[in-house]
């Protein structure tokens, strides 16, 4: 599990009672991953349509895409509560 779901805690009890809570919640997290597999479907679809290159703001367009994707990268990581990585900044 990353560590950036008990960075806020100080008190080893503490993290270790969130930690708890976090993997009770694997099913939910596991839904939310699935989700975000959906919204990162539609966001390649969009991407090669070629409507897309039509657009007189198509570099725009592309550059808040990107913007989305690694924001969907990163949630998908944090929610992968298998992954063993200490932190998502040393990535």
């Amino acid at each position: 599990m990353i560590s950036k779901w008990t960075d806020h805690l100080h008190d080893e009890k503490a993290k270790e009672r969130f930690k708890n809570q976090v993997l009770a919640a694997r099913d939910v997290l596991a839904r939310l991953g699935q989700i975000l597999d959906e919204k990162e479907r539609d966001l390649n679809r969009k991407e090669v349509s070629l409507e897309n290159y039509s657009q007189p703001n198509w570099a725009e367009r592309q550059a808040h895409q990107n913007g989305e994707r690694s924001c969907l990268y990163s949630l998908k990581r944090l929610i992968d509560l298998d992954k063993q990585i200490i932190t998502l900044d040393k990535e």
